[in-house]
């Protein structure tokens, strides 16, 4: 069985110095399907603790209002102390969302919206 998600290229290139992934000719498969086709993008290295881009999409399990569906995260680095993820989602029933979380952290705490 394939696994859930995965990105497919005919080359990759890891720049040690940028701790960068670089895809060329890439694919993104969902249960070995794929579903997006890009010429190139990059990536942060698993070294890499915080840097803006694609988060690992999610699976919706089926229900009788909404049906299935799939979320891709993107997460923006704003500042060390800030975030912001928004989350594109398609489910079969109810169409299309977006949801969008906001986060700070402070000296005293943290908050999100």
């Amino acid at each position: 069985m394939p696994p859930l998600w995965r990105v497919r290229a005919k080359r990759i290139i890891h720049n040690a110095d940028e701790k960068t992934l670089y895809f060329n000719d890439a694919s993104l498969e969902f249960l070995g399907v794929p579903l997006a086709y890009v010429p190139f993008f990059s990536a942060p290295d698993p070294t890499v603790k915080r840097r803006s881009g694609i988060l690992a999409p999610h699976y919706i399990p089926y229900s009788s209002q909404a049906g299935g569906g799939v979320g891709v995260p993107i997460f923006w680095a704003v500042a060390p102390n800030m975030d912001l993820v928004v989350t594109p989602t398609v489910l079969a029933k109810q169409g299309f969302l977006t949801d969008v979380e906001w986060r700070h952290r402070l000296e005293s705490g943290t908050y999100y919206v």
